[in-house]
């Protein structure tokens, strides 16, 4: 063979690798979640006294939301038992957690660079309230692969006014 053919043959592999790699890096679903304490009424008069999660597609391709809510240190977990969970589900955050959803009006789309709300009232929002006292909430949010992303936490002092 020709060596000029040789590395035009290289060049060509890298850099059809290298596109190919941007490529999927370009289109990966990247979501973000996030909660506040609401207080006062929304548009259409309806008292609002709990929790905005706001979750944003911060990708370029839509993603499918099935279920979202906010997630609480549950009970102390043994070493056995976050061995276990971390051979069974390949994560070692998140062991022996209280997770509490709102499938209201879910599962839905939203578009590549847009976000969605979702409110959090009523008894969902009085028992995340007890429930965040002691320990800090983080919000959590399930793409249409069950993947679940969580955000930022929000501290035990918060209080929603009734």
């Amino acid at each position: 063979m020709d060596k000029g053919l040789d590395l035009v043959a290289v060049y060509g592999a890298v850099l059809s690798t290298a596109l190919a790699g941007w490529t999927l890096w370009r289109t990966k679903q990247r979501i973000t979640v996030e909660a506040m304490p609401s207080y006062g009424r929304l548009h259409d008069g309806q008292d609002c006294n709990g929790y905005v999660l706001i979750v944003r597609n911060v990708s370029s391709v839509a993603v499918q939301i099935v279920d979202l809510g906010m997630a609480f240190p549950g009970r102390r977990v043994t070493f056995l038992e976050r061995l276990e969970f971390a051979w069974r589900y390949r994560k070692l955050r998140y062991v022996g957690w209280t997770y509490q959803g709102n499938p209201d009006g879910l599962p839905v789309t939203i578009p590549g660079g847009h976000s969605h709300r979702v409110i959090l009232s009523g008894a969902l929002a009085s028992s995340i309230r007890d429930d965040a006292k002691n320990s800090p909430a983080f919000p959590w949010v399930s793409d249409g692969l069950y993947r679940r992303v969580h955000g930022r936490r929000l501290m035990p002092a918060f209080e929603v006014s009734q």
